[in-house]
């Protein structure tokens, strides 16, 4: 699948990552990076979300995310420049993370059942189509 390029979406990326954002972030944070909302933004990328230079929604997951307690943080004072909160994964965001991670399977196994549904759908639509444009025999 290629990817959704919708005209008012805020994510530009799969239709399916939508939505996932708290789960893209828990995800970076429980592999061990202690960071900022810029360098999340950036590593969210890899993961295969495209924000564009929407830091913005970064920072709005970030501060939900904490006041659910599933991150915390703290600001940090060191090297040049200004103050700058780094965020870590609490165990309460583990737990969710971990429950989401469990029921990926069944999500997996869901969405192939979706696909082989749309699959045939749409060859069934094809050959509708292929039907229709051909000459009637006369």
């Amino acid at each position: 699948m290629s990817g959704y390029r919708g005209s008012n979406e805020e994510c530009v990326c799969p239709p399916f990552l939508r939505g996932m954002l708290k789960h893209g972030i828990l995800l970076l944070l429980g592999e061990g990076i202690n960071a900022h909302g810029y360098e999340i933004h950036a590593s969210l990328k890899d993961l295969g979300f495209d924000l564009a230079d929407d830091t913005g929604r970064v920072y709005r997951a970030l501060r939900n995310l904490e006041s659910e307690g599933m991150v915390s943080s703290e600001w940090d004072t060191t090297g040049s420049g200004p103050a700058r909160r780094v965020y870590v994964i609490t165990d309460r965001g583990w737990d969710f993370l971990l429950q989401w991670g469990d029921s990926l399977p069944d999500a997996l196994d869901f969405l192939r059942s979706l696909q082989q549904r749309l699959d045939r759908a749409a060859q069934k639509k094809e050959d509708e189509v292929a039907n229709s444009e051909k000459p009637a025999e006369g």
